[in-house]
């Protein structure tokens, strides 16, 4: 083979190889990018979850403190806790979107935990109105019970986010 044409096979050969070896590194770049934006969508996501999770746990407690003086929460309260618990809910559906579905399942225990502590809040009219002590003590236990519940509902979902945020992908 002469000598021109040895090295113009070898540089084809190079640009081939360059060639594959830039494509190969394009594909990877493009897969880290990917994996960076569904990151950043799960931490939006996470986020929004606790953001919501807090105000409606702000207004849980002062329905809860009203219930323990012995008194009815205002109805502009419990309004405004089924609103802050329809927010939750409807921010809780996104990681439908992004996942993985470990997350899915914890945002889900944790709005349906929530919900049960809005349930066992405007059930206290009825068992206030029925002037029984005993039963008012017993729906305020239910109501701490559910408060731990939900509690521990936002640890796992926190502790799945911090798992899920921690490796991209």
């Amino acid at each position: 083979m002469d000598e021109g044409v040895a090295g113009v096979i070898a540089g084809i050969a190079g640009l081939v190889g360059a060639g594959i070896g830039g494509l190969a590194s394009v594909r990877h770049q493009s897969r880290a990018e990917h994996s960076h934006w569904v990151r950043e969508q799960r931490r939006q996501a996470y986020g929004g979850i606790i953001d919501a999770y807090a105000v409606f746990t702000t207004s849980v407690q002062r329905c809860r403190t009203q219930m323990l003086l012995g008194r009815l929460p205002a109805a502009e309260l419990t309004e405004q806790l089924l609103n802050e618990l329809t927010a939750l809910i409807l921010v809780g559906a996104h990681p439908q979107l992004w996942g993985p579905d470990l997350m899915v399942e914890r945002v889900s225990a944790l709005t349906s935990a929530a919900a049960q502590v809005y349930v066992v809040i405007t059930e206290w009219p009825a068992v206030h109105g029925s002037g029984d002590r005993a039963a008012m003590a017993r729906h305020l236990e239910k109501l701490a019970s559910r408060n731990r519940d939900v509690a521990e509902a936002r640890t796992l979902f926190v502790d799945g986010a911090r798992m899920t945020l921690g490796r991209p992908g």
